[in-house]
């Protein structure tokens, strides 16, 4: 928020701009802003306020557009230094004085929002020192008479006053300067909020300033205004986005942001989670690209003739011109915005081959390039491709060792690997990269849930959430370890909370089984539906539906069967969809052992090991094209094992063979190695459940 200094935050209003000569005081706390001396800079700033109001100007008709614009100068320096070291509440009040007196100057002077669109800009944005640019125009007589007797009697009190009034009544913003305050006072706003977030405060206090924020935007700088930039856009749509019921408006304020720059990423990100349709989404790139070239040829234009060598890249933000399209294809070329758009846009919608692909056709054309592969590595994993996904981590690890972004779910990998020391060096690492974001915190979490430690694990985790409420990863971990923990209700409350953040396919999978454990099976039921609805073509969707079916009390004693058979249908139908889908398989292998039926599950169970002897070849297995790559096969032995133990009658010696080919495949398999310990004690004659149960009970008399 640093005064003025941003390309488009000017201070320079009006063609015709006389200059203010900045106070020595006034250029010494800008010198001290820009190196970040906030403190510094504010104990300057106070002695150049305390030196303005001991002149005791009389703001009248003439000198408001001078001594008033100086003043707020002044504030504004004031307002910068508390927004940089944390005090939103003050800053929030100083930049609302600063913007009454820049509104009551502009308006003194006659100026209309309709008069300023048609005035270029001059001036400078305090790189000009010593001096600031101020309105003045030409007024009819009999406006100017009015403005003195509105205004010749106002002293410095009745002048705050007024400003009080228009802190109540938004205006529309009369100078590029008023406009980019308000930006500011919305800054100021939306970190309140997301600071309430943090500190626990009342959700509705919250939404309230996200709200107001919101309306202050739109409301002082329209998007008619020809002083609206995409920061102001973008902030608009980030404040309606946490902004319960508003998110058409967010929608249209992110549209908007890419038409004045189409290189606005986020606002891309930020459109496909809100659910915007991909057709209006890539006009506005359209627009924002036309846009742009535009501005690149009148550069270009007043560059060869010789003027207008600091031509301003965020002027005519408002003049969409599309006639252009050579000099549009051209700044297109810069970067592959509609395919970037496209492939986001099928991530979200839960089509994850078809964006894998076209992630990976990005990573060709653009090799090493980190935000790409968090793209892939993220994808891989919602493929249950962790092998995969591992790799992809430890490229991004290798390009940028500084890289917190992600690092979470590559913790996460780590720690269901049971790779432990890797595990704890990359939370060292990241602690020291950035301590206030929420990856370090989580993957320290993931540390202590691999040494079994759920309690430090879920404290570390809290903590995560605490310094970023928006994180659906962190929220969707703290609820698997609850319901590991066999606590689904609270479980529920993460995975909701989750859900509402990000409605991917994972998150779904956590919901339906707290719904599940808890045992509120139509709730279950109805968010796989859910899941169906938003990804009608992923197997885990259809998954879904036959779990809580699979897993549901039928209605009447009777429709067991047909129950079972329902679910079995949608198990199947999951399959039809991708073959080497593991979740629906192991689904359906636990309903035909529940029902007695071991030839079945046997059956099932050594196709998919059959298949995967293929699929799970090294360069499928990078591809991420199968679920059942070479990482999986450990997991389908385990299970054929404990089919063979616990048929009737058991089989141990194939169970046992099962065991060691599972752990020729993952020597580290921990799942593997103690259902060996447990099959051993069977064969041994001790029934190591029994065993268990004892130990217990000697404990409890203890």
């Amino acid at each position: 928020m640093e005064l003025n200094i941003a390309p488009g935050d000017r201070d320079a209003d009006f063609a015709s701009a006389i200059t203010v000569p900045l106070t020595p005081l006034q250029s010494e706390a800008i010198s001290l802003i820009r190196s970040k001396q906030y403190k510094s800079a504010e104990y300057v700033g106070t002695f150049a306020l305390s030196q303005q109001q001991q002149a005791g100007q009389q703001l009248n008709a003439s000198n408001v557009t001078t001594d008033g614009v100086s003043l707020s100068i002044t504030y504004e320096i004031l307002a910068d230094c508390s927004a940089k070291t944390d005090q939103y509440k003050r800053a929030l009040w100083l930049y609302r004085r600063a913007a009454g007196l820049r509104h009551v100057a502009a308006s003194t002077a006659g100026i209309s929002p309709n008069h300023a669109a048609s005035a270029s800009a001059s001036g400078g944005n305090f790189s000009t020192p010593g001096t600031a640019a101020i309105p003045t125009t030409t007024r009819t007589t009999r406006s100017k008479k009015a403005a003195v007797a509105a205004f010749t009697s106002q002293d410095v009190s009745a002048l705050q006053a007024q400003q009080g009034q228009l802190m109540k009544t938004i205006n529309q913003a009369l100078c590029p300067t008023e406009a980019n305050l308000r930006l500011k006072e919305c800054r100021c706003l939306a970190e309140m909020a997301k600071a309430g977030e943090t500190i626990g405060r009342s959700n509705a206090v919250n939404q309230e300033w996200a709200t107001e924020a919101a309306q202050i935007l739109d409301l002082s700088v329209p998007a008619t205004s020809p002083f609206r930039t995409y920061a102001h856009s973008t902030l608009a749509g980030e404040l309606y986005s946490i902004t319960h019921g508003r998110t058409n408006e967010a929608k249209r304020s992110y549209l908007d942001a890419l038409r004045r720059n189409a290189y606005c990423l986020e606002a891309v990100e930020m459109l496909a989670v809100l659910g915007a349709e991909l057709e209006d989404v890539q006009q506005a790139l359209a627009d924002g690209v036309a846009l742009r070239s535009k501005k690149m040829e009148q550069k270009k234009k007043a560059e060869s003739s010789g003027v207008g060598d600091g031509v301003e890249e965020e002027d005519d933000e408002n003049n969409m011109d599309t006639d252009d399209k050579e000099a549009s294809a051209s700044v297109a070329a810069l970067l592959p915005i509609q395919e970037v758009t496209s492939a986001l846009f099928l991530s979200k919608k839960n089509n994850i081959v078809a964006a894998l692909e076209a992630y990976r056709k990005l990573d060709a054309a653009y090799p090493n390039n980190a935000y790409i592969l968090r793209k892939i590595a993220t994808l891989q994993l919602h493929n249950y491709d962790f092998g995969g996904a591992e790799m992809t981590y430890n490229r991004i690890r290798q390009i940028d060792e500084h890289s917190v972004l992600g690092m979470d779910e590559y913790a996460q990998i780590l720690q269901q690997k049971g790779a432990i020391l890797d595990l704890g060096r990359l939370s060292q690492d990241l602690l020291a990269l950035d301590d206030k974001r929420p990856e370090p915190w989580t993957a320290l979490g993931l540390y202590h849930l691999a040494h079994s430690d759920s309690e430090k694990a879920i404290a570390f985790i809290d903590k995560a959430i605490s310094l970023d409420q928006r994180h659906s990863f962190t929220h969707r971990l703290k609820g698997g370890i609850l319901l590991a923990e066999q606590k689904p209700n609270n479980a529920l409350v993460c995975f909701l909370q989750a859900n509402d953040l990000s409605k991917d396919i994972s998150t779904y999978e956590g919901l339906v089984e707290a719904y599940l454990a808890s045992g509120k099976h139509k709730e279950a039921l109805c968010a796989a539906k859910e899941a169906i609805a938003a990804a009608p073509r992923d197997a885990r969707a259809l998954t879904l539906v036959g779990l809580a079916l699979a897993r549901s009390p039928p209605a009447n004693p009777s429709g067991q069967q047909a129950q079972s058979e329902r679910a079995r249908k949608a198990l199947n139908k999951a399959l039809a969809v991708d073959q080497s889908a593991m979740r629906p398989l192991m689904a359906l292998v636990d309903i035909h052992a529940a029902e007695g039926d071991t030839t079945a599950a046997v059956r099932l169970l050594n196709d998919a090991i059959e298949g995967t002897a293929i699929a799970g070849s090294p360069s499928s297995a990078e591809g991420g094209l199968g679920q059942l790559g070479r990482v999986q096969r450990d997991a389908l032995f385990c299970r054929l094992a404990q089919i063979y133990t616990d048929a009737d009658p058991p089989n141990y010696a194939e169970a046992l063979l099962c065991y060691h080919k599972a752990l020729s495949v993952h020597p580290g398999n921990a799942l593997a190695q103690q259902g060996m310990e447990r099959l051993e004690a069977l064969m041994g004659g001790h029934d190591p459940d029994d065993s268990m149960n004892d130990s217990q009970e000697s404990s409890y008399q203890a």
